[in-house]
């Protein structure tokens, strides 16, 4: 699982808007709108951002294009009678929401609206590191280590990156949940007081469950309470190491905040890492979407390339429509939805979540019967 947080990295602060006719035109339903989509999506940039660095990432200008594309098919809609009043302006705000995900920092209203996305964005880089490192096992963070780069040998070369990217491996002297068996050499009453104090620096909130990994400056720490550790040097779910150290090279979710795309980051690391263990609503999902339309959503997401999110938007929007990808970019798995991300649980719950996806995929195939009949 991917921890969100605020991100830190340095990116171009521009004062224009790029050039999204690189990404509109690549894309058949964009280009149709032709002129009145760009300009709409540039008017939707001045409306929203600060600043417009973080559109320099062509995923990001695919994202735009297709809340903005969004906002174009309400107003049609509206105007032509088939949604009423209360639909159209239900819409709209759905696609405000999602442009304040997609800006994250870059927002105009982002800090009126920081506490609303997620609590723990409140929280500074270096209380997040100090939280983290004050429980630190070296010992088991070394034998984990030795224990992935075990693994990696027997990883498929397409499995790995050209380019490894900086990660640490690191185990806590915490419970993926208070009053787990640790299996481990510490104290259980004070693995059990170990996460209740950890869990405090975060007021309660997120940095819990079995494994997560969190950007921190350049390097990503792929992070595990100490009975998950036990339980994996132990021959126990090798898989869960795979999974976490992948979501450290060249993850999807990199555009604002981190919430689009992690539907997708999940079936991407489950193919690479071979994980049928985990998130069985992604496995359920991409069955279903696989019988519909034929789109194999893992082989689709199955990359380690920098290019990974813009290249699987842009052909995922071949295949099943421009909202249907976006929707599929914003829903979250179940697993997510039990986090404290108010937000980003809303839009995805607004949309139906993933099944919600797929009935309007059927409704439009069903659609489209009954005119070829």
């Amino acid at each position: 699982m991917i921890e969100v947080k605020e991100a830190r990295t340095a990116t171009p602060n521009l004062s224009t808007t790029p050039d999204l006719s690189g990404v509109a035109t690549s894309v058949p339903a964009f280009a149709r709108l032709g002129n009145q989509l760009i300009e709409d999506a540039q008017q939707q940039t001045e409306n929203h951002f600060r600043s417009y660095g973080f559109l320099e990432n062509p995923a990001a200008q695919f994202l735009l294009l297709a809340i903005t594309e969004r906002i174009i098919l309400t107003n049609n809609a509206r105007s032509s009678g088939h949604i009423n009043q209360e639909e159209a302006i239900a819409q709209r705000l759905l696609a405000s929401d999602m442009l304040l995900l997609l800006g994250g920092v870059a927002h105009r209203y982002y800090m009126f609206n920081r506490d609303k996305i997620s609590p723990s964005l409140t929280l500074s880089e270096e209380e997040i590191q100090e939280a983290h490192f004050d429980f630190i096992n070296p010992k088991l963070s070394r034998q984990l280590h030795a224990k992935l780069a075990a693994i990696k040998y027997t990883l498929p070369e397409s499995s790995l990156p050209v380019a490894e990217q900086p990660y640490r491996i690191t185990v806590l002297n915490v419970l993926s949940q208070p009053g787990s068996k640790s299996g481990a050499e510490v104290n259980a009453d004070q693995l059990n007081k170990n996460t209740e104090q950890f869990q405090a620096r975060f007021g309660g909130q997120g940095f819990c469950g079995s494994a997560w990994t969190i950007k921190l400056g350049d390097m990503s720490l792929a992070v595990f309470p100490i009975d998950t550790a036990r339980a994996i040097l132990d021959g126990k779910h090798p898989e869960k190491l795979t999974h976490e150290f992948l979501h450290t090279q060249y993850p999807l979710n990199t555009v604002g905040l981190g919430f689009f795309m992690l539907f997708v980051e999940e079936a991407r690391v489950k193919r690479l890492a071979g994980d049928d263990r985990s998130y069985p609503d992604i496995d359920s999902f991409a069955y279903s979407l696989r019988q519909m339309t034929g789109m194999d959503l893992m082989t689709s997401a199955a990359t380690v390339s920098p290019d990974g999110s813009s290249n699987f938007l842009i052909q995922s929007a071949r295949t099943i429509g421009t909202q249907r990808t976006l929707e599929l970019a914003t829903v979250l798995p179940d697993a997510y939805r039990n986090a404290d991300t108010p937000l980003p649980i809303n839009i995805s719950s607004r949309l139906g979540n993933a099944p919600g996806i797929l009935r309007r995929i059927q409704v439009t195939q069903n659609q489209s019967s009954r005119l070829a009949a």
